[in-house]
């Protein structure tokens, strides 16, 4: 188990490596940045000062090398825009997008899962066609346009629910929704064809059939045979009964033959 588990997480650092050379230089692909953080008409004194001060006049392996130290430190550089670290702008956006996606995924669990079960037990009904249209809905629908009907009804007819920022409950509704149907539509098709496997196997009709047989003559005496005893309908509400005399029989002399 741990050799795989170090395999994995090698594998997911070594991809993280190529990824990373990969997307640094395509960007220099395309030139010089100050090409495009510059105005057309920026003096070459300017550019050349820009270029010391973001370290674009090193060579490209030197560049590629103090980004990736020190983005495995955590210093992803200081924003050109905005003038301030890149942890701090990215850091309350990722925690906002955590909260929305954890949202998301417990709605398309708590949909997708009942829906399931429901499909494949009423296989061929009603219920059925119902889980399975709404797995439907949730694959074609495109998100944008269900996040634009979902802003339309609720928070601009009904305004019931905002449509943008953040801070209560309430924002975190639209968009977990539009993000949790396209989820629960996967869940559903795959929780459908897992119980139908199941409920499809040689042994649950005997078992199923068995256990509903005896719960039936339990709860109804009148169905019960003569020679059955009580006490065995009583132990399927408590099973203390049931250890009780097994640990008696286990500990009760017995004549040796």
């Amino acid at each position: 188990m741990w050799t795989y588990l170090l395999t994995r997480v090698l594998q997911a650092l070594f991809t993280l490596w190529v990824v990373s050379v990969l997307v640094f230089f395509a960007a220099r692909l395309t030139g010089s940045p100050d090409l495009a953080l510059l105005p057309p008409d920026a003096l070459p004194e300017q550019r050349q000062a820009f270029k010391q001060a973001y370290g674009l006049d090193q060579p490209v392996l030197v560049q590629y090398w103090r980004w990736i130290s020190r983005a495995v430190q955590g210093d992803l550089g200081q924003g050109i825009q905005h003038k301030i670290a890149v942890r701090e702008l990215i850091g309350p956006r990722l925690v906002n997008s955590l909260k929305l996606a954890t949202v998301a995924i417990t709605l398309a669990v708590c949909l997708a899962v009942p829906l399931g079960v429901v499909a494949a037990v009423q296989r061929g009904r009603l219920w059925d066609r119902i889980a399975m249209s709404v797995g439907l809905g949730g694959q074609s629908m495109p998100s944008f346009w269900l996040a634009l009907m979902l802003v339309l009804v609720f928070a601009v007819w009904l305004r019931a629910l905002p449509a943008t920022g953040m801070g209560t409950w309430k924002h975190f509704i639209l968009p977990g929704i539009t993000m949790g149907w396209f989820i629960s539509a996967g869940i559903i098709r795959l929780v459908r064809s897992s119980m139908l496997e199941v409920l499809d196997a040689e042994f649950v009709p005997p078992r199923l059939g068995a256990h509903l047989g005896a719960e039936l003559r339990c709860a109804r005496p009148e169905m019960r045979p003569e020679n059955e005893r009580d006490d065995e309908c009583d132990d399927r509400g408590n099973p203390l009964p049931r250890q009780v005399r097994g640990s008696r029989s286990l500990t009760s002399e017995r004549p040796v033959a």
